[in-house]
């Protein structure tokens, strides 16, 4: 009788946030066993600095990631519902179940509109598992159809490649809430935490680091960033991520399409997130087979791993472990060096589910 669905005008926001709380509520869903109606979203704010610098907002973005990102839904009649619609901010998971016996009370369909789904997932994190795989190969496919241009920066993985994505939040953070950055120091920490282990393991592996940055002066106004307060100008250009270049096999994927960039994150087979819904949502509803994250103010599911905010250090004896439940080793004749596979079928799961 029940069916829950976001309410995606209360308050919108960035790209990741909003899809955190839309794939959150379709994991509430799963978890309550009650309905879940796909509404999308329907209006994407701060969409990146190159959009702002180029003075080209994504304005057919919310139509895209809604055809991209296929949840399972129930059919989208509002008119069933009749006057059985209700809407609550952030309810905690006791009055859901009050709700849900409300709702069986009332002899017919009922739809709750959530805004937010944080009173419940962060208190049952794992609950996000519903989420695994929502981002792979189908994905990919349905992408080349809706964006061609966003399709050709999906990156081309290998079989014997470690893909490692790293996400280097900047963007809006370097005008508002800049509290919320971390610093390189996390970042390049975290890299060579990771790097060490599979050296040692003597698995080839390719970086990828996520960020934006700007193409000279840029001065942003409240319209492009509303909790912004008047306008400012900054320049952060590229040359910021030097330092991420001296790693080996490292290539900077700076102002990518966010389409790609979701899911080139979520289809890595290491994560390295930050502070960022983008980055959550890239891991939960993605297949990376190791997510490290810093400490967040969402809970992280139980099988990530949390590294330090300041240096990037993190359980490598677990991170060891990880990575060897996840892989199989096959050595050819005179080769020295393992391959690295996931399980018999990766090949087909590298991209998808």
């Amino acid at each position: 009788m029940l069916t829950l669905a976001y309410n995606n005008t209360a308050h919108t926001d960035g790209l990741g946030s909003q899809l955190q709380r839309l794939i959150g509520i379709y994991c509430v869903s799963r978890t309550t066993n009650t309905g879940f109606l796909n509404l999308g979203l329907s209006k994407i704010d701060y969409q990146g600095l190159a959009a702002v610098q180029n003075n080209k907002p994504h304005d057919d973005l919310p139509a895209k990631i809604n055809d991209l990102l296929v949840m399972p839904s129930n059919a989208l009649e509002m008119t069933r519902y009749a006057d059985r619609i209700y809407a609550e901010e952030n309810p905690a998971l006791a009055y859901l179940h009050q709700f849900k016996d409300f709702a069986n009370s009332r002899g017919g369909p009922t739809l709750l509109l959530l805004t937010y789904p944080f009173a419940i997932l962060d208190l049952n994190p794992a609950a996000y598992g519903h989420a695994k795989g929502l981002i792979g190969k189908g994905t990919i496919e349905r992408l080349k159809e809706i964006d061609l241009e966003a399709y050709r920066e999906i990156r081309r993985p290998t079989t014997e490649t470690i893909e490692i994505s790293v996400h280097v939040r900047r963007g809006e953070l370097l005008l508002v809430e800049s509290q919320r950055m971390l610093t390189d120091n996390y970042y390049i920490g975290a890299i060579e935490n990771i790097t060490k282990i599979l050296k040692a393991l003597k698995l080839p592996f390719r970086i990828s680091i996520h960020s934006e940055a700007t193409n000279g002066p840029i001065t942003i106004s409240p319209k492009h960033l509303r909790s912004l307060n008047g306008e400012k100008t900054f320049d952060f250009n590229a040359d910021q991520f030097k330092k991420y270049q001296e790693f080996e096999n490292t290539e900077l994927r700076i102002n990518e399409n966010p389409l790609a960039a979701l899911i080139n994150m979520a289809t890595a087979d290491i994560l390295i997130g930050s502070r960022s819904s983008f980055s959550y949502v890239s891991a939960c509803a993605g297949l990376n087979q190791l997510s490290i994250f810093p400490h967040f103010w969402h809970a992280a599911m139980p099988n990530w791993l949390e590294a330090d905010q300041e240096t990037g250090l993190f359980d490598q004896i677990l991170a060891t472990k990880l990575i060897l439940a996840h892989g199989k080793y096959e050595t050819n004749p005179g080769e020295t060096r393992p391959n690295w596979s996931l399980n018999e079928t990766r090949n087909s799961q590298r991209m998808g589910v």
